[in-house]
This record gives C-alpha cells, sequence and structure tokens, in this order.
C-alpha cells in the first residue's frame, strides 16, 4: 500500500521583515528619481533658455569683428541685456560695459547679475577663453557664456542640494564689414539735367546715361582722393610701392555696364575734373582692361559708328545684402502713412506703411537723425524751399566723416550737425542707410523718392545709404539730387537744374556695409 503524506507549505513569516525592507529601499530610489527627474526636467529647460540667450549675443557681437573687438564685447552685454531675466535694470549694462578690459588683442569681462540675480554671471571673451576647438582660438571668434547657479528643489532631499547651468556660444565672422562695389547703381540707366553729375567713386549704369535732351549735362566717373584703403583697394595693391601703375591711383573712378551702351553717349577715360557737359561720359580711371575694372566685371569690346569702344562690364550683378536699419520706434506704434517729416522730427528710424506716402519737408530747414524703412510699394516725396538742405541717416555722427561735413558747409545757412547716436554714446548698428526698401520686380518700375513739387532750383543732401533696388529715384527738372554714402536705385531719373553740381561720393563712414557671414560654431 502506498502513503501518500500531504504537506502543509510552510509560512512566509520570517521573511516578512526582509519585503518591508526592499520595498522601502525601492521606494527610496523611487523618489530620488522622480525628485532628480523633476529638477533634471527644470534645470534642462535653464540650460536652453540660457543657451538660447547666449547665442543671441555671440552673433550680436561678431559681427564687429575682428575689427573692432572692443563693440563687439559691448555688443554681447547689450543683447544678452536686453533678453535676460534683469533686462528692466536700469544699471546693469552700462556697469558690465564698464568692466570689459581690453589688452594686448584681448577682450574679457566676467559680471554677476544685479541684486537678486547675483546666481548669474555673464562672461564674454574674444579670443574665446576657453572654446572647445582650440582652432577658434582668434580675434574672429567671441565667446559668451552665462551661468546660474540654482538651488534644487526635489533633489536636496538626496544629497544634490545644487546645480550649475551654462550657457555657451561661441559667435564667428568670415571678417569685417564690406561696403559694395559700387558708390553709385542704377540697374536701367542713369538720366541728368543741364548741370553735371558727379560721382566719386566707382559707377553702374545698366543700359548707358541719357542726357536730358535741352541740358546735356555731363556724367562723370572720378576717383577717389587720398591714400587708398583696405575698403576701396580691388587690385591687391595696397601695398605696392607704385601703386595702380595703369592711372588708376586709387581703384576707382571706373563707369561699368550691364553690357555695350544701348542709349547715350560711349564713354572716354582718363578725364579728370573738371566734369565737362555737352551730355559727354567719361571716367578718371584709364581704359578698360583685365585689370582695371572694378571685381566681378570685366572688360568688353564693341563697334559704335565704326569706333571700336571698350568698357567694363558685369551683366547681372546679384543684388548686395544691405540689410535694413533696425526699426528704433516702440513694437506695436503703427508704421508711418501720410506723415510730413521736417525739422526737429524726433531722431529714429521709422517704418514706412505699404503702399503709404510720406513727405520730407525741408521748408523749415535740415532733417537731422531720421531714416526711413519703407514697406512694399510704399515712396518718399520731397517738399523744398528754393536752396539746398539735408537730411542725415539715424546711425551715424556726420561730424566724424570729412566728406559729409564738406558736403553740408558747401550748403548756405548751415545749421550745427547733429550726431546720431544712442543713449550709450554709440552708433545703434553698422548700418547707415537713410532711405531703404525691400526689392520688387514690380512693372513698371515704382517711384519710391520723387521731387516733383517744389520750384526752381533745390537741391536735397541725403547722408547715408539710399537703397532703393527696385525702384526709381524721380527728380524734375531743376531739382537735384546729392548723397556721400552710397545709392543703389533701379533706375535714376534726377534732372539737376541750377545749383552747385550734383554728385554721390562713396564714404565709408557713411555708407551702409554689406551684412557679413556670421554664425555660431559652439
Amino acid at each position: 500500500m502506498v502513503v501518500t503524506r500531504m504537506h502543509r507549505p510552510r509560512r512566509s513569516g520570517g521573511q516578512s521583515g526582509q519585503m518591508l525592507v526592499v520595498t522601502a529601499l525601492l521606494a527610496l530610489v523611487l523618489i530620488g528619481a522622480t525628485a532628480l527627474a523633476v529638477d533634471l526636467s527644470a534645470n534642462t529647460q535653464s540650460r536652453r533658455s540660457l543657451q538660447n540667450i547666449t547665442d543671441s549675443a555671440a552673433l550680436a557681437a561678431a559681427r564687429n569683428l575682428p575689427s573692432n573687438q572692443n563693440q563687439a564685447m559691448k555688443d554681447a552685454l547689450d543683447d544678452l541685456d536686453r533678453n535676460s531675466p534683469w533686462s528692466s535694470d536700469p544699471t546693469w549694462l552700462a556697469n558690465a560695459q564698464a568692466a570689459i578690459t581690453c589688452a594686448g588683442g584681448t577682450c574679457t569681462v566676467s559680471y554677476p547679475g544685479p541684486g537678486s540675480y547675483s546666481n548669474y554671471t555673464v562672461s564674454a571673451s574674444t579670443p574665446p577663453a576657453s572654446p572647445k576647438n582650440s582652432a577658434y582660438n582668434s580675434s574672429s571668434y567671441i565667446q559668451v557664456d552665462l551661468t546660474q547657479s540654482t538651488t534644487n528643489g526635489f533633489a536636496g532631499a538626496v544629497g544634490f542640494s545644487s546645480s550649475t547651468e551654462v550657457g555657451h556660444s561661441v559667435g564667428y565672422s568670415a571678417g569685417p564689414s564690406t561696403f559694395y562695389d559700387y558708390a553709385f547703381f542704377s540697374k536701367v540707366h542713369a538720366g541728368s539735367g543741364n548741370q553735371q553729375e558727379q560721382i566719386y567713386g566707382d559707377a553702374y549704369l545698366g543700359n548707358g546715361y541719357s542726357p536730358q535732351s535741352s541740358g546735356k549735362a555731363g556724367f562723370c566717373a572720378f576717383q577717389l582722393t587720398g591714400k587708398e584703403t583696405a575698403a576701396t583697394d580691388t587690385d591687391n595693391d595696397l601695398n605696392d610701392p607704385m601703386p595702380d601703375s595703369g592711372g588708376d591711383v586709387d581703384d576707382q573712378g571706373h563707369l561699368t555696364f550691364a553690357g555695350p551702351p544701348s542709349v547715350g553717349p560711349n564713354p572716354s577715360y582718363d578725364v579728370g575734373p573738371p566734369c565737362a557737359g555737352s551730355g559727354g561720359l567719361s571716367a578718371q580711371s584709364g581704359p578698360p582692361s583685365a585689370s582695371n575694372c572694378p571685381p566681378a566685371s570685366a572688360p568688353q569690346s564693341y563697334t559704335s559708328g565704326g569706333t571700336t569702344y571698350s568698357v567694363c562690364v558685369q551683366a547681372a550683378p546679384p543684388l548686395p545684402n544691405i540689410i535694413a536699419p533696425t526699426v528704433t520706434t516702440a513694437s506695436g506704434t503703427p508704421a508711418l502713412c501720410g506723415a510730413t517729416i521736417s525739422n526737429g522730427y524726433a531722431k529714429g528710424v521709422y517704418a514706412v506703411g505699404a503702399n503709404c506716402t510720406v513727405t520730407l519737408d525741408f521748408s523749415s530747414g535740415n532733417i537731422d537723425c531720421v531714416s526711413l524703412v519703407l514697406g512694399a510699394g510704399a515712396s518718399v516725396s520731397i517738399t523744398n524751399k528754393k536752396g539746398q538742405n539735408y537730411i542725415s541717416a539715424f546711425g551715424f555722427d556726420p561730424t566724424t566723416s570729412a566728406k559729409a561735413v564738406a558736403a553740408i558747409n558747401a550748403l548756405p545757412a548751415v545749421a550745427p550737425v547733429a550726431a546720431c547716436l544712442g543713449a550709450s554714446g554709440t552708433e545703434p548698428g553698422p548700418n547707415k542707410s537713410v532711405i531703404w526698401s525691400p526689392n520688387t520686380s514690380a512693372s513698371p518700375m515704382p517711384t519710391a523718392l520723387s521731387n516733383a513739387a517744389t520750384g526752381c532750383c533745390s537741391d536735397t543732401l541725403f547722408l547715408g545709404t539710399v537703397y532703393l533696388p527696385g525702384q526709381q529715384v524721380s527728380f524734375a527738372t531743376n531739382q537735384a539730387m546729392e548723397d556721400v554714402g552710397m545709392v543703389y536705385v533701379g533706375d535714376w531719373d534726377v534732372q539737376s537744374g541750377n545749383h552747385p553740381n550734383p554728385m554721390v561720393q562713396f564714404d565709408g563712414a557713411v555708407a551702409a556695409p554689406l551684412q557679413t557671414i556670421l554664425r555660431l560654431v559652439e
């Protein structure tokens, strides 16, 4: 007989204490992990915010490099301050900028946040003090760091009472701001009246020059005066003991076309001041050659009336990347529409609404420190009293430009020249456009700047760049326009009258530079 014994399972009461211990340990680990996760998430968000702030500051600063390290440092702090948690603090920026030190090609600053934000530290350096890539250790780079020390909430219970988050950015500039190749650019053609049109610098005339049928003024491109600089050197002979042996004294004074001129006279060369009349077209530079044409253009021969001529040709120049000035009026302020701007108008950069017109009224005097950014289809109309007046762009001090001062002094009854600087005593940015508009391919080409309402005879001097890439400038008979800086327009039709000869004169102190290549490398 087989007997089967049944055994009751033994109670596990002896192991219950172990299970409680394991459960408690797991709960503690879970609570700690949750605490760390909560604080880690908060810290990650803080780090992203810090990174966004330093990215913006590094890019804002890089545009000044490598030529102006001190200004790059100031711009980094200015941009960081505007995006910081303490942006409303009235004194932090000035104090932080005062702490910048520059010596031996190196600029550095380290400064704490104000008051209740003293757990933040801002540091910047150019060349970067601690780049992750040693190749970034040059004056073309700037490092911006923003450090935040915080007290953890939940994680403190498991031994992680504080943490430090860092926003780290390195901005890079491909080089100093450069200027456009032409002091005067008219995509279609240039037309003038009965006073000689003088361009000091290189001129681009599209299809050619069309003088007024009765006035027959001359159009002349003259070389810049004085020793050439890196900004004006186009054939790499800056250090040549015998520069420009071909007669091109300082790399300017050329005439360039979209092709052989299809309107107006054929050009002549080696013609210096004064500018001749009789509807002639001349350049002070020598005859075009492979080494004597502006950058990106080349000599081309053609036959007209049985005579062979040579011109510098650039068939389709790309649109220069001249950025719009930053509008200084408060966010939400309506764009100007139908407004009249006259002597005493508040300094600043103003937006003009799409398809709106504003009037520059010089009847009571000059207009200081006003720039206009036009919307699509917007335009500017000029009203003048008989004589000459000027308008200066917001973004520079005219007294720092000898050419601007000379042009102003040539006008009668000139009031003291106003400096167009921001509250910090520095220029608000590298762009010095007095009138700027986006490009348009509208046909027929719209007129964006005109003077048709003034009686004989007036002259308007612009101090700064006039940038109307797809628009026409149209001044009626006996009205003229001058500019110190640079002019870039779709078409130029200025019927100059009885007044000092109209002119456009390149000046790097007043011209708006091309936007440089800026990027973040860390």
